[in-house]
């Protein structure tokens, strides 16, 4: 009876051996991708991700140059404007009549200001709950009410986090409602 003998350089484990991949799973996590494709084909914007990704890069450009004024202590605007600009692109998705998705982004942001007002916010605007937040706008607009003075940067780290998302969520609203942009001479009309 004839036994086999193994030769040790020539066999290899087959648990070592990686399997061959069918091209569905990525390799973060075991995502499946077939699940990732169909959601990014559905947000695609009229002009592409190229193009929107340019767009969240500008816009965190310009809210970047007013961080670093540094003005006021505020929370991440950039954080904002790229929720703006995200909540933009899903709102456009709705097959709703725009003026019923804008206040809803309005109110939208509402949340997300007062959100990162009060739970993201710095040390210095030292805020700590909502309440705290109005009770403090409500004491700068009866100073401003009664010409009084208030040198609190709270109202003013407001306004700016208020404007971030406006402009993020307008932009993106412009972008990702199907009409793309403007011609760029326009906006000289616009202006006039």
């Amino acid at each position: 009876m004839a036994t086999a003998i193994s030769n040790p350089t020539t066999t290899t484990a087959t648990a070592a051996r990686p399997r061959p991949s069918d091209g569905r799973e990525s390799r973060v996590g075991r995502l499946p991708i077939g699940l990732l494709w169909p959601a990014l084909s559905a947000l695609r914007p009229p002009d592409g991700w190229v193009s929107a990704g340019l767009l969240a890069l500008n816009m965190i450009i310009v809210v970047w140059s007013v961080e670093v004024a540094d003005w006021a202590p505020t929370p991440s605007l950039a954080l904002v404007i790229l929720l703006g600009l995200l909540a933009a692109l899903l709102l456009a998705r709705i097959p709703v009549w725009g003026v019923f998705l804008l206040p809803a982004g309005l109110l939208l942001g509402a949340g997300v200001v007062i959100w990162q007002l009060s739970a993201a916010a710095p040390d210095d605007l030292q805020v700590d709950t909502a309440a705290q937040l109005f009770y403090r706008l409500g004491l700068w607009l009866h100073a401003a009410r009664s010409e009084g003075i208030s040198i609190d940067p709270l109202p003013f780290a407001a306004g700016l986090t208020i404007a971030a998302w406006l402009s993020g969520l307008l932009a993106g609203w412009a972008f990702s409602s199907g009409n793309g942009f403007p011609p760029a001479g326009s906006v000289w009309v616009w202006s006039a």
